[in-house]
């Protein structure tokens, strides 16, 4: 049996559980994109964050261009390079329910086997 779109799977965001932080984004969060705004507390580039989550450089490209539309986060170019931040209300978001990347990764439990005997 396959997981529901909002279960926990390594490497994707669990379903905010908080409704007014999930309402006061607009919409906005999916499981993508709540999964590089909790990567982005410090700058990164489009490339980095796609190599980072096995994303197309184009996916990525698509959600923080949404993400930034809506004030969620800072753009700065350097040369030929553009870093993405997350702004100070992303970071309530973020904090609101109460992520943190590295337990964004952990790993789903296998559901329990049966045997012949059984």
């Amino acid at each position: 049996m396959s997981p529901t779109p909002w279960q926990t799977r390594p490497g994707t965001a669990a379903r905010p559980t908080s409704p007014s932080c999930w309402t006061r984004s607009g919409g906005v969060i999916g499981q993508a994109r709540f999964l590089l705004l909790s990567d982005l507390g410090s700058p990164c580039t489009t490339t980095e964050l796609a190599r980072r989550h096995h994303m197309s450089a184009s996916t990525v490209s698509y959600h923080l261009l949404r993400l930034h539309r809506v004030g969620l986060l800072h753009r700065t170019r350097e040369g030929s390079k553009v870093y993405y931040q997350r702004t100070e209300q992303a970071d309530r978001l973020v904090e609101c329910h109460g992520h943190r990347v590295a337990a964004l990764a952990r790993p789903a439990r296998e559901p329990a086997r049966l045997t012949a005997a059984e």
